[in-house]
């Protein structure tokens, strides 16, 4: 944006405004309701792609436990090759006792 504008005079913010904004704007989509944003997306996911699926289950508090999705490029990748890659997500918690796992491909 320094570029684009000509200058961090002209930005009107820092780069630690811009973190800090982000932040604090995460922050209340969590506290507002993680799992419910999450739901939602992929709620609004099913409408744009007859073929996306997803499930999810709750514990007794309500809290969201497991989530699957699976959208039409999956579908037609498991048709095309037939394989499906089972993980071991326990290994590493996060601060919540969560799982947390990134499927980069």
């Amino acid at each position: 944006m320094e570029i684009q504008y000509g200058g961090y005079d002209k930005v009107g913010f820092t780069t630690r405004d811009l973190y800090n904004f982000c932040h604090h704007n995460k922050v209340e989509t969590v506290a507002a309701g993680g799992a419910q944003t999450i739901i939602s997306n992929l709620t609004e996911c099913r409408r744009w792609d007859l073929d996306f699926f997803f499930d999810y289950k709750t514990d007794e508090k309500g809290h969201l436990k497991e989530l699957l999705w699976c959208d039409s490029q999956c579908w037609l990748d498991y048709a095309s090759f037939g394989d499906v890659v089972i993980f071991d997500n326990t290994y590493k918690m996060n601060q919540y006792n969560l799982p947390l796992v990134l499927l980069l491909g």
